[in-house]
């Protein structure tokens, strides 16, 4: 119901060649998919927290056993202790061999945490600048604060 009622209100774009959406229960898709993709998106909660087997390794590797070579997985999570978000975010860690990033957005609980799959571009500043001011102009939304949020909440060596 919630992506008919998104592309109902033009939130998401319509299906097309290179976009498909996907309805299953998430862990049963997780388990049973074999396809590859170049961004998996995972925005799931139960009684308002991510689930418990979202926070387990073997189910970020089987995630990342379905990207392509250059593709990333993408979490909206709400965690409710810090041991689990730190448990869950160490995991990412290991299976996308250190090449993650997270940040948090203001406002709100919620955590977005990326693992690249495809390793990050060294840590430098006007290269990123640069970029984030393209894609400002290409997509007119202001990259800039995003920068400055993944800069701030992500210790060097992360990116």
């Amino acid at each position: 119901e919630l992506i008919e009622t998104l592309l109902d209100l033009e939130v998401l774009p319509r299906a097309n060649s290179r976009l498909s959406y996907v309805y299953d229960e998430a862990e049963h898709f997780i388990q049973t998919c074999r396809d590859k993709f170049d961004l998996i998106f995972i925005d799931i909660f139960t009684r308002a927290k991510s689930p418990r087997w979202l926070l387990e390794k073997n189910r970020l590797e089987h995630l990342y056993r379905l990207q392509t070579d250059s593709a990333a997985l993408a979490f909206n999570l709400l965690i409710d202790s810090e041991h689990d978000f730190n448990r869950f975010y160490r995991n990412l860690r290991l299976v996308c061999r250190q090449q993650t990033l997270c940040t948090t957005v203001d406002g709100f609980e919620n955590i977005i945490a990326y693992g690249f799959r495809e390793p990050l571009r060294k840590r430098e500043l006007s290269w990123y600048l640069q970029r984030a001011n393209a894609l400002s102009q290409e997509h007119a939304i202001d990259y800039l604060p995003i920068l400055s949020a993944i800069y701030t909440t992500n210790p060097e060596g992360t990116l």
